[in-house]
């Protein structure tokens, strides 16, 4: 870091930038530098947005190429990559003795979770009885009664699962055997449920493990998800409400006719885009930035949907792509 930092302040010396900035910006990363808190906790990236009296670190679980950029603005695509892929979700493990649900994060093991939810006497769902007598338990028997009995045992789960994680838009993994799986599979009603699970006891598997398999989930789901964006990519393409060709994707991001964009977040496009949309190549270090990062801004600014994405992970479309609100001939 203390190298960029060397390379910053050259590159910004070399670009006319006074020497009062050029030391607010240095104070500022002192100020960081110094800040154990910060610096207690690892991950696998850093990313450190610094201007004139003001300074944001953000630690990634992704990995991001190392880079030094010196501009009028600050390129978010690094940041973009994190929200697009975070690395997290919940576990969900159901057995006969309970549940017990983890969050997942990208920079430690998984974290349980208290589902306050769930009544005392959960347990007593499953129990079944084989006497008569007026004080026993009458419980449903034979193969449909026990699937039933599963069924209402894992609603009560599921209402104290809703209850802990609502609102949330992370996906969820069920670790489950092959009894209680199906009967949660059947009164869930939280979106995102992964189809995939673990069919495990959740007792023989400890937090490591349950990690690492929850991950190879997060991953093959992320890459379902960029599959189903490349067949629905065609089909608008096919239509003409999808484009990849750069000078199309800018003029559609500044008027707000971009939906859902698609853009690799390590390529880079130097120029500028004017207010019509217009791409513009200068050489100029004070005028050209990146035009990806800016376009990516743009399609936000207006409401839009943005996925930065690793080299190679939109197949063929190249680094941009754009799905459209409506046709360019109507802008």
């Amino acid at each position: 870091m203390k190298s960029a930092v060397a390379d910053a302040v050259a590159r910004l010396e070399s670009d006319g930038i006074d020497a009062s900035s050029r030391q607010s910006i240095l104070d500022a990363i002192g100020d960081l530098d110094q800040d154990e808190d910060f610096w207690d906790h690892q991950s696998n990236s850093l990313v450190v947005l610094v201007a004139p009296r003001m300074l944001n670190a953000y630690r990634l679980a992704s990995d991001v190429r190392e880079s030094v950029v010196t501009s009028d603005r600050f390129e978010i695509g690094p940041l973009l990559r994190s929200i697009s892929y975070p690395q997290c979700g919940y576990a969900l493990a159901i057995n006969a003795r309970g549940a017990r649900l983890f969050h997942l994060s990208p920079n430690r093991r998984p974290r349980e979770l208290t589902l306050n939810g769930l009544p005392d006497d959960l347990h007593s769902v499953l129990e079944f009885t084989v006497n008569e007598g007026d004080a026993d338990r009458a419980g449903a028997v034979g193969g449909s009664g026990q699937r039933i009995e599963h069924q209402k045992y894992c609603r009560l789960i599921q209402d104290a699962v809703i209850e802990r994680i609502d609102g949330s838009d992370l996906p969820l993994i069920l670790v489950a055997t092959d009894d209680f799986e199906p009967a949660y599979r059947v009164v869930n009603s939280y979106p995102k449920l992964l189809e995939t699970g673990i069919r495990l006891n959740p007792e023989s598997v400890d937090p490591a493990a349950l990690d690492a398999r929850a991950r190879e989930l997060l991953e093959q789901h992320y890459r379902e998800e960029l599959e189903a964006w490349r067949e629905d990519f065609g089909t608008k393409q096919a239509h003409g409400l999808g484009t990849s060709h750069l000078e199309e994707v800018a003029k559609a991001a500044t008027f707000g006719a971009v939906d859902q964009l698609v853009f690799d977040q390590f390529a880079r496009v130097e120029g500028y885009i004017d207010d019509d949309g217009i791409i513009h190549d200068d050489g100029s270090p004070s005028r050209s930035y990146n035009i990806l990062d800016a376009i990516a801004v743009r399609v936000l600014e207006k409401g839009g949907i943005v996925r930065a994405v690793n080299p190679g992970d939109a197949g063929n479309l190249g680094p941009v792509s754009a799905m459209l609100r409506y046709s360019l001939a109507n802008v």
